[in-house]
Order: C-alpha cells, then structure tokens, then sequence
C-alpha cells in the first residue's frame, strides 16, 4: 500500500498543516525592552478584527451609558481626564508604534464603580467612582 494513503501519514499531514495555519495566524503586537521588560506577543486573529469588536463593544456600552443618562462628554471631570489622556497617548508610541494610527476614544460614566479601562484600539473608559474614591482634584492632573 502507497504511504500516502495511511491513516497515520494523513493525520500527520493534517497536523502539521494546523500547526502551520496557527503559527503563520499570529501577529507580534509589541516591542520587547522598551522599558527593560522582554515581553512579546502574539494574537490568534487580526488586528482589525480584535479593533472591530472593541468598536462595537465600546459604542454599545456608550450607548447604554447615554440611555441612563450616566455618560458625562462635559463638564470639569471630563475635561480633566481629556487633559489627562491628551498628554498620555503620544507617549504610548514608544511601546508600540501603531498606537499612533488608532482612533483613541474617552468615556466617562457617571457610576461609584472604581474602574478605568483601556480597550482594544485606545478606547478608554472612566467611572467616576475612581475619581471620587480617590478624591482626584485639579492638582492631579
């Protein structure tokens, strides 16, 4: 019988084509030794599509926020943490250069949830019960 047409040859013809697919699937997304810290990594899907669901997820949550009327776009807290993230987002470039491409977004909700998160494609949302609990005023910035 031919080697060709054995179970075991096809399985192992399978396997490496899957290994194969995966590796060629990742994508490194940082520089190592930046900072002194060699890290690297890699991502099962794209970047596009990994911004895609960050976008809808971000636009959703900005959504519910402004449908209980608890998404702030004015005022002194957000003009603060607007500041705050204007002076911020030049320096990410230095950990990864195509953080100067993205569409950088700032929410702020108005919820005693102690939280600030940084999704995908540089969307940033702040609770306000992180300002608060950390009583954060005008020198802070």
């Amino acid at each position: 019988m031919h080697l060709i047409y054995q179970p075991r040859f096809i399985q192992t013809v399978i396997s490496v084509l899957v290994a194969c697919c995966l590796l060629v699937a990742c994508a490194n997304t940082s520089r190592p030794g930046v900072v002194g810290v060699e890290r690297s990594q890699f991502m099962m899907i794209s970047a596009a599509q990994i911004d895609r669901m960050s976008a809808i997820s971000y636009e959703q949550q900005a959504k519910a926020a402004q449908k209980k009327k608890i998404l702030i776009t004015s005022g002194p807290e957000y003009e603060r943490l607007k500041t705050i993230a204007n002076r911020l987002i030049p320096q990410t470039a230095v950990f990864r250069d195509d953080t100067r491409n993205w569409n950088w977004g700032l929410q702020l909700i108005d919820s005693p949830i102690v939280n600030a998160t940084c999704a995908p494609g540089g969307r940033i949302t702040f609770y306000s019960g992180i300002i608060n609990k950390l009583n954060l005023n005008q020198q802070h910035h």
